[in-house]
């Protein structure tokens, strides 16, 4: 990326970078020493002026990846409800894969509950920062996306499961909410079921409630509880809160990690 496009990026105000691209239109897509592109270091910077300039321009291309994996996606939490609700599908039309995991990373220097062993894809990620706006355009996106009419999310495969799991150990009621309602209206499925649910834990395949999260959660549903609802979201997240500590559940991985995150990205002992 040359040098005074990065300053524009870094310094500069939209007219600049205006400016900067009629004049040298083939750099709309370039390349930082760590792969990020125009897009992805504007959203990065929460800069939504150039971010939207960006997006409208025909060549852009949002699906190009940093030298970590990370899409523009994986920097839109901490934005506003206006601007994600403007950009997502925009984006999504410019090619910015939904699927597309990457290690977590830390957008604000007060985050704890997040820890970088764990990978997400975007919806993931949005779920971890609690942006349920971003999380229901992500979701619209992909179902609307799929040729199939049937989603990842729909379809209720390992994305979906390793999603729903997290959500449901770090009690994201409203994202799993979201989730129950997502399949419910695109698949006419009222439940969710968890008997036949496995998740990747390390090497092992394991049923839901068998998964060696450290959370209060997972460990209360049992193998006797068959499916959960929606409506049965908040009955089981006050019974855990209310039966543990969940900080200290949250918080009790090995080496001092979140033993919840430390466990879903299968580098737990």
């Amino acid at each position: 990326m040359p040098d005074e496009l990065l300053k524009i990026l870094n310094l500069g105000t939209l007219q600049d970078l205006q400016g900067y691209l009629e004049a040298n239109p083939m750099d709309l897509n370039c390349q930082d020493n760590d792969g990020n592109t125009p897009l992805i270091l504007v959203a990065r910077r929460q800069q939504v002026n150039m971010l939207e300039f960006l997006v409208e321009q025909e060549d852009v291309d949002a699906g190009i990846l940093n030298r970590s994996g990370h899409t523009v996606l994986h920097f839109l939490p901490l934005l506003d409800d206006e601007a994600v609700q403007n950009l997502v599908p925009k984006l999504v039309e410019r090619r910015a894969d939904l699927h597309r995991e990457a290690l977590t990373i830390h957008l604000v220097p007060e985050d704890t509950i997040l820890t970088p062993e764990i990978r997400s894809c975007a919806i993931l990620n949005a779920i971890l920062y609690g942006n349920m706006t971003l999380l229901k355009c992500l979701l619209d996106a992909c179902h609307y996306q799929a040729a199939s009419g049937s989603c990842h999310i729909c379809e209720g495969g390992s994305q979906f499961r390793r999603v729903f799991a997290v959500a449901l150990s770090t009690f994201q009621a409203r994202a799993l909410t979201m989730l129950v309602a997502h399949v419910r209206d695109h698949k006419n499925q009222q439940d969710i079921g968890l008997k036949d649910m496995k998740v990747w834990a390390g090497n092992k395949l394991l049923p839901l409630y068998a998964v060696p999260f450290n959370s209060v959660v997972v460990r209360s549903i049992g193998p006797s509880r068959l499916v959960i609802s929606s409506n049965e979201i908040w009955e089981i997240l006050y019974r855990g809160i209310g039966e543990y500590n969940p900080i200290t559940s949250l918080y009790g991985g090995p080496r001092g990690k979140p033993g919840l995150l430390y466990d879903v990205c299968g580098c737990g002992e």
